[in-house]
């Protein structure tokens, strides 16, 4: 039987070799700029474009790491702004890394990156970094405190922690009033768009980790860990309950006619946040 490393690493692997580019909701341009909005005042269609508007601001940072990084694609751009002068890129997957080597490579950046295939909990010294950079990656550690307790560590004095992430509850087990909110308003949509099937399921604990043992693993743990460690952080909520799924297997047949549609996804997930049900967040906080 497969260790939980492995399983991560094979899944990320066989990743790294099917995408299809403009189905997932962060390439959805409404959606971006929703979040946008909340992080940095400016809805930029583009899911990294508030965060890193935000880290222009407060940079330049001579040298940077980013554990779980894939492709790599978000810190390239960093790179290429001059926002970060070096990053230290560390995954599991050979061939994400590869893959983003080749890239850089490509783009003369290769220089101003390290690609690590190693635990980088167990290799970094403290007081190594002026900038931890996490992009949808914090939430597939197994003990996010722990990942958290690292960050701290081996920032410099004053250095910044970034996240932008999933944080909602761990291995997806979502609300009854969620679903039944997505049921309802997937079964309201216009017969051209409505689904055959209006539900959309939770997976049991086991199911999510038979899938991917690094799924949301421990995610709702990242706040409180959070708040505890570094209590002046700044935190924003993005929202995320509803937006993902409400348009799920929908999105490709939506015509420029059906904006209204998206209007409705975000006032939904809006009064969801209001009311204190957010998936995901961006946070700021420097090491004192």
């Amino acid at each position: 039987m497969l260790g939980n490393k492995q399983r991560i690493t094979e899944k990320w692997n066989a990743q790294a070799k099917k995408r299809t580019k403009g189905t997932s909701w962060w390439e959805i341009p409404q959606y971006c700029g929703y979040m946008n909005l909340e992080i940095c005042g400016e809805p930029l269609p583009a899911i990294s474009r508030g965060t890193h508007k935000r880290l222009q601001e407060l940079g330049p940072f001579a040298r940077a790491v980013s554990v779980g990084c894939g492709g790599a694609t978000k810190e390239q751009a960093l790179l290429k702004s001059g926002t970060v002068q070096h990053f230290d890129l560390f995954d599991l997957s050979d061939q994400r890394l590869k893959l983003a080597e080749a890239r850089y490579a490509e783009k003369g950046l290769d220089g101003h990156a390290r690609f690590i295939l190693d635990d980088a909990f167990a290799t970094t010294p403290h007081n190594t970094y002026d900038l931890v950079y996490w992009s949808s990656s914090l939430h597939h550690m197994m003990d996010t405190r722990a990942a958290l307790e690292w960050s701290r560590d081996v920032l410099k004095p004053g250095g910044l922690l970034m996240i932008h992430e999933y944080t909602g509850p761990t291995h997806w087990q979502w609300s009854d009033e969620m679903l039944d909110c997505l049921r309802r308003f997937r079964s309201a949509l216009p017969p051209h768009l409505r689904p055959s099937n209006p539900n959309i399921k939770r997976l049991t604990v086991e199911e999510m980790i038979e899938r991917d043992p690094s799924e949301a693993a421990d995610s709702a743990a990242i706040l409180p860990a959070l708040k505890s460690l570094f209590p002046d952080a700044e935190i924003k909520a993005l929202g995320g309950a509803i937006f993902p799924h409400a348009l799920r297997g929908i999105y490709p047949k939506m015509t420029p006619e059906d904006g209204w549609v998206f209007e409705m996804v975000l006032t939904l997930d809006a009064a969801f946040r209001a009311k204190g049900e957010s998936h995901n967040s961006f946070a700021l906080a420097r090491k004192m």
